[in-house]
């Protein structure tokens, strides 16, 4: 066997294998063998390992620097020395090569490849030889070795680092522009979408029956029938939670919902259930904010920051995309995140309103546009409350989701909350309205969102005030309920999805925008009634039909 054969297979041999190695002495280079698994032999593994820590700058001198297995001799630690930096010099070079290779660095890998296989020609020889100063440098050939070897590897090796810190700083600001580029696509508003609400305001104003108030239906007020509350501007995401309700609901007839939306898209979430009403007979009713005068910047804090010169820059400000896009900076994204105006929407903020939306009720369950029901939901108007006035599943880990997560508790306002309080998710919850008005919670929610103008208790959403406003009034729920992060990770298991009676896709990855996971999007397009002609008009088209072209 050869000893190049040796050297090209070290590094998929295991520990432990028995064998022959080449250390380099005084005078040449001689041959070991490596006894089996018994003795503590580093592996290769471990000594490729070593080298391409010491070539990179980070080897830390202090650890222990594995020893060959070198016969005794007399030249002691020198021989030593010299035999396990050979060793190592071979394994990085094979390292460094790989690595060239990979940067596309022809130059470097034809010279790499030219040296190892000059230094593996010679321990050929040294192999047929038989003697350990087979291979012995002439003595004229020493000195000119020893300057230019060192020098060439020291080159070699610069070079090498100078592109893997290029590589690594490359690859982090691809990753922070993908990031960057979800946030911005996660507020656009996708064409198929804007035609169809464009399509169905022009069907609204052919229907002149659509704008009677003459029709109303009685279950709307009724207590005894389990209410929905649904605030949202997207038509189609609006359908996927009323037609999920209504498909798994064993008696639709006994279900209501209310949806609220602005003055833009009233006309067209009216047409869309005047031409598919809900399934089952369940009844449903489509408002607009502009039905409820008191919705003002006099009475909602939000709406009154809007008007602040202050908060406008903050969230509308146009230049913030392109400055994450020049300084490559992580604070800059989340900086952007932050700033998106969707937080700010009063839609997004009606929740903290619902005893005066409906004064008639004292239950009413809220559900956010982007969740999915896949399970008669009437047994959670059966669960005692105790008096609270949220119930809601926790989503506190050992680490995150708690208090601390979404509050600065450096303020002195939150020193009287818990900091590792156990968060809650904001997308299905059952509300005491009767508890609620008697506790004045709305009005707590009022002095939160005022305290927070400057930003400085929390930065985002309406999950921070929410935590603030229902503080000890909050029941939990048992998690089989709802399976949160469909749209802002790809770690939840499918099988806990299939099984959870409604899925929210919290995050940015909507299940309507091609940013969507799609081993979650499916349970969300079931819903899409792809075969309607207004959704054909428009070019929606179901994920796999997309793919398949």
């Amino acid at each position: 066997m050869r000893a190049r054969d040796l050297l090209s297979s070290a590094p998929n041999a295991g520990d432990g294998l028995s064998g022959v190695r080449y250390f380099s002495g005084n005078n040449g280079l001689y041959r070991a063998k490596i006894k089996s698994s018994g003795e503590s032999t580093p592996s290769l593994r471990t000594r490729l390992s070593h080298g391409m820590h010491a070539a990179a700058g980070h080897h830390n001198e202090s650890t222990e620097r594995p020893k060959p297995s070198v016969p005794k001799s007399g030249h002691g630690d020198a021989r030593q020395a010299s035999s396990s930096k050979l060793v190592e010099c071979f394994l990085s070079a094979k390292s460094y090569l790989t690595i060239a290779d990979e940067v596309q660095d022809e130059i470097l890998m034809e010279h790499v490849k030219q040296e190892v296989h000059r230094c593996l020609g010679l321990l050929d020889q040294a192999y047929a030889g038989g003697a350990r100063d087979a291979i012995a440098v002439p003595d004229e050939a020493r000195p000119k070795q020893k300057r230019k070897r060192p020098l060439r590897e020291g080159r070699a090796l610069s070079r090498l680092k100078l592109k893997l810190e290029a590589a690594e700083q490359q690859a982090k600001n691809m990753l922070l522009q993908s990031m960057v580029f979800s946030q911005i696509a996660s507020r656009a508003i996708p064409q198929p979408l804007h035609c169809l609400s464009l399509r169905l305001t022009m069907v609204h104003s052919t229907h002149p029956e659509l704008s009677r108030t003459d029709r109303v239906d009685p279950r709307l007020w009724d207590p005894a029938l389990h209410h929905y509350a649904l605030f949202s501007d997207n038509v189609v995401a609006v359908a996927v939670v009323v037609n999920s309700t209504a498909t798994n609901a064993v008696n639709p007839s006994e279900h209501v919902f209310h949806v609220i939306t602005d003055r833009m898209n009233y006309a067209a979430m009216k047409a869309w259930f005047f031409l598919n009403p809900p399934r089952g007979n369940m009844a449903l009713e489509v408002r607009c904010l502009d039905e409820y005068p008191w919705i003002n910047p006099a009475y909602v804090p939000v709406l009154r920051q809007i008007e602040s010169e202050a908060m406008r820059d903050y969230y509308f400000r146009a230049s913030v995309a392109s400055k994450v896009g020049a300084t490559h900076a992580k604070e800059d994204y989340v900086d952007l995140k932050y700033r998106n105006p969707k937080y700010l929407s009063i839609l997004n903020h009606l929740r903290f309103y619902l005893p005066r939306i409906f004064p008639q009720l004292d239950n009413i369950l809220f559900l956010d546009d982007d969740v999915v029901v896949q399970q008669d939901l009437t047994d959670l108007w059966k669960i005692p409350m105790n008096g609270k006035v949220n119930l809601a599943v926790e989503t506190c880990g050992k680490v995150f989701h708690r208090f601390k997560t979404y509050l600065n508790f450096s303020s002195p306002f939150l020193a009287n909350f818990d900091p590792e309080g156990c968060g809650w998710a904001f997308g299905m919850n059952m509300f005491n309205l009767a508890a609620w008005r008697q506790g004045n919670y709305t009005d707590k929610y009022h002095f939160w969102q005022d305290k927070n103008e400057d930003r400085t208790l929390w930065k985002l959403g309406t999950l921070p005030p929410g935590l603030l406003t229902f503080y000890n009034a909050t029941e939990p729920l048992d998690k089989r309920w709802q399976v949160l992060g469909l749209g802002s990770k790809s770690t939840v298991d499918v099988g806990l999805v299939q099984r959870a009676a409604v899925i929210h896709f919290n995050g940015h990855a909507k299940p309507w925008l091609e940013l969507a996971i799609p081993v979650y999007q499916r349970f969300w397009t079931r819903y899409v009634p792809y075969d309607n002609p207004l959704l054909q008009q428009c070019n929606f088209r179901a994920p796999n039909a997309a793919a398949a072209d």
